[in-house]
């Protein structure tokens, strides 16, 4: 089993400015809402997330009045990285509600 290291999100390609009307983005674990993974506001930049060191990717979902599957993050990655989540493509414009 390897050691956990701590990477860091950045979803400001998500955010209300920059891909209106902001997206909600859940990042790691098998499914949304697994406690396992950690959800990432539109508006954080640089959000904490620990998991194993070993992971060869992280799965994603991002919200758009439901959590639809997102584009995996493909590892490895390494302690101290940040990571800048890719930015939704084809969204709605319509008001977040999450």
């Amino acid at each position: 089993m390897s050691s956990n290291i701590t990477i860091y999100l950045d979803n400001s390609a998500n955010s209300p400015t920059t891909n209106p009307p902001g997206y909600n983005t859940w990042v790691g674990g098998q499914e949304h809402g697994d406690p396992t993974g950690i959800k990432v506001d539109k508006s954080d930049t640089h959000l904490a997330y620990t998991l194993a060191g070993d992971a060869p990717y992280l799965l994603t979902w991002y919200y758009e009045w439901g959590w639809i599957s997102g584009q995996n993050l493909q590892g490895p990655f390494t302690d101290q990285q940040v990571i800048k989540l890719p930015a939704v493509v084809g969204g709605s414009s319509a008001d977040q509600k999450d």
